[in-house]
């Protein structure tokens, strides 16, 4: 609807604000928001949708639902003018994601008018579009104006069907198999709604930012469905928190119709709403770890051992394989010391981050939430490649004292797997089922990155034992749409995976000097950092800089030096005979 129209400073154009449009962005021309500009003249209307082209690729998918503002040439704005060219505007499908629209006015005006939303009770209508303008009547105007025919998906209704689902009925573009438009109803789980809202997001980085699970655990109630933007944006508001939830249809459309994938079931699937009481014991059952095996230390070796003999290197590699962490003190604060201590073990791992090593500083426009001064919870790093670091070594250069916060935390996964197994059988055994998307899509930035890679978050062998653990909450892209029995299993194991993860007794948290290195299994421990500022309002000073070994040849020189140091004593003397690494071996031995 229009709010107001104004003429320019320049007299040459007129300006018309609109209400009831959405825009997520951040950049733009004309009060923070992107700007489409609509010449008229006498026989066609012209429309470019304006937005700087370094922020082109980010908001490609937001400008179809972001026209804020529309500006006419003056001395073709009469009236009956601009309602033409609206209209026309509208027609052409100017939020359409095509970066120029050229129509002539007839052929806009002559276009049929879209076919009427289902008679379905609807939680949420197309909203009317009218055009009102001041000294214009214009009788028997279309309500629901959407382009037509559509070229992208848009959603004819919303409703909420239950306390943990809702039914989205989208109007999918005409195919080469399917000539005209057509229908298509989803039943959508809210905890994947929630899980997957736009506005928790970092906005340079784009990772996912919550708290914790708790805001989409199984029920997650949503309250209100709007549908907008002629069916091409979604947004609910939620029972939880006060976030308000904004979708772009297209992206609802690519991953819960095209990236359907039925068929998968779990070994004790839940039924949306039962009762988890009485929950079976997932097959295969491990032998249990006995409990006085379930403790977690972390060591502290000094550099100049580690450094100074294969003896002293091996008791730093052992304890990596046997704890899952260690940390080394004492060591000279130069940068690429952290690389003396790789090249001990093998050459770094290449990575998006750099060639060899990447430092964590707190930047303005982070590629990364690590590059902020934000906390991380615990999770590990790069789980969207195929084959993540084996190990991560992280060297403090600088921690000024002034600084507040910043606390590392490091936790076994080893230690937390095996009593959550204990406590929460079903959950394990849905989370060793489920393949989840985790994802690093960044365009903007030296180095564009679109890596994707699905996987469960718990891997076992056939006995039982695990081979693998990924857990990085703000890396996890959407769910692929399993259906709602395994979508509601998954988040309600997930939520209570996060919650064990967030209350163990087992999580050490220490703060870094400088000259200590942290070192761990990225495979098997999680490792975080407290939120952190400066008690003097400057730029907190916290440099860490790291680099990643390969768990391959992290494996293979440790083993070099357990078998050339001497006789392998089997109780422990000089390290375990069997000693596993977490390298997705199924035997690993």
């Amino acid at each position: 609807r229009f709010e107001q129209i104004n003429l320019c400073e320049s007299g040459s154009e007129i300006l018309c604000r609109f209400t009831g449009l959405n825009w997520r962005g951040e950049t733009g021309t004309h009060g923070g928001v992107p700007t489409v500009r609509v010449r008229v003249g006498a026989e066609r209307v012209a429309c470019d949708a304006d937005c700087p082209v370094e922020d082109s690729k980010r908001h490609r998918l937001s400008l179809r639902t972001a026209v804020h503002f529309i500006f006419f040439d003056r001395q073709a704005a009469t009236p009956p003018k601009i309602a033409m060219a609206l209209r026309a505007v509208l027609r052409a499908g100017v939020w359409g994601g095509r970066r120029t629209v050229v129509m002539p006015i007839a052929r806009a005006l002559s276009m049929p008018p879209p076919p009427p939303p289902p008679a379905a009770p609807m939680v949420a209508d197309i909203p009317s579009i009218p055009v009102d303008l001041p000294g214009v009547t214009e009788k028997g105007s279309e309500t629901n104006v959407r382009p037509s025919p559509p070229d992208l998906p848009v959603i004819t209704a919303a409703v909420v069907s239950s306390n943990e689902t809702v039914n989205l009925t989208f109007d999918l573009p005409a195919t080469a198999g399917a000539p005209s438009s057509t229908p298509h109803t989803v039943v959508v789980h809210t905890s994947w709604l929630r899980h997957n809202c736009p506005q928790s997001t970092e906005p340079n980085s784009g990772q996912k930012v919550f708290e914790d699970a708790s805001l989409f655990a199984p029920p997650c109630p949503a309250v209100e469905l709007g549908v907008e933007s002629c069916g091409t944006t979604l947004t609910v508001r939620w029972d939880r928190g006060t976030t308000v939830s904004v979708f772009d249809t297209a992206w609802l459309a690519d991953h819960l119709v095209h990236a359907a994938v039925p068929g998968l079931t779990l070994p004790s699937a839940r039924p949306v709403g039962a009762s988890t009481a009485t929950a079976p014991t997932p097959t295969p059952t491990p032998t249990p770890t006995p409990p006085a095996e379930l403790s977690s230390r972390l060591q502290r070796l000094p550099w100049a051992r580690v450094m100074g003999s294969d003896d002293g290197l091996f008791e730093w590699l052992d304890a990596l394989a046997t704890d899952g962490f260690c940390v080394i003190t004492g060591a000279p604060t130069e940068e690429r010391t952290v690389t003396r201590l790789a090249t001990a073990v093998s050459r770094p791992q290449p990575t998006i981050y750099g060639p060899d090593t990447f430092d964590v500083i707190s930047q303005g426009r982070p590629i990364n939430i690590a590059y902020s001064p934000l906390a991380l919870p615990l999770h590990q790093d790069l789980v969207y490649y195929e084959s993540p670091p084996g190990l991560q070594l992280l060297h403090c250069l600088d921690f000024a004292e002034t600084v507040r916060g910043g606390e590392s935390t490091l936790l076994d996964g080893r230690v937390l797997l095996e009593e959550f197994r204990t406590e929460h059988p079903e959950h394990f055994a849905t989370l060793c089922t489920v393949p989840v998307r985790f994802e690093k899509i960044h365009y903007e930035r030296e180095h564009p990155v679109h890596m994707v890679y699905h996987r469960p978050i718990v891997s076992v062998n056939p006995w039982g034992r695990v081979t693998q653990f990924t857990w990085a909450p703000p890396f996890e892209g959407p769910l692929p749409n399993y259906g709602v029995v395994v979508t509601a299993a998954y988040y309600a194991a997930y939520a209570a995976l996060d919650e064990a993860i967030a209350s163990s007794p087992h999580t050490h948290e220490f703060r870094l000097r400088p000259g200590d290195v942290v070192t761990f299994n990225n495979r098997r421990a999680l490792h975080g950092r407290r939120a952190f500022s400066s008690a003097d309002g400057v730029i907190p000073r916290r440099h860490l800089q790291g680099c990643y070994l390969n768990i391959d040849e992290f494996k293979s020189k440790h083993q070099v030096l357990k078998h050339t140091r001497g006789p392998v004593d089997c109780g422990g003397g000089r390290g375990s005979s069997q000693v596993q690494i977490w390298n997705q071996d199924w035997l690993d031995v």
